[in-house]
């Protein structure tokens, strides 16, 4: 009788409380505003495989709008990783208090950007 009671309760737990916890730590299946400070903005997608889509919502450039599947990501606990179009930029973060912060390279001029991301619902 105790098990009959035991195993549902723990099963009700986990859907409730573990699923979440689970994916608490990764950023895979969210989706992130990346501010960048040459003034360039960009929402990530950071899909379960390694890849990410990404959709320019400001750019000085004009591609406004464009969205992107060119990129991959890695993550190891608190830093995250972001490669673009075979590395012609890389974005480097620390993900902390809801927030990611670092730094984007590029290979446009060597330019060296500060970032900060903001998770989206």
């Amino acid at each position: 009788m105790k098990n009959f009671i035991l195993i549902p309760s723990i099963l009700i737990w986990f859907f409730t409380f573990g699923v979440s916890t689970l994916f608490a730590k990764t950023l895979s299946g969210s989706q992130w505003r990346i501010d960048v400070s040459d003034r360039h903005q960009y929402v990530f997608k950071f899909l379960f495989d390694g890849t990410c889509i990404y959709t320019q919502l400001k750019s000085p450039s004009g591609n406004e709008g464009k969205i992107y599947a060119n990129c991959t990501w890695k993550q190891n606990d608190k830093v995250i990783l972001i490669e673009v179009n075979n590395y012609f930029a890389v974005y480097s973060g620390i993900i902390k208090q809801g927030k990611i912060k670092g730094v984007m390279v590029t290979n446009y001029r060597g330019k060296i950007n500060a970032i900060e991301g903001h998770r989206l619902p």
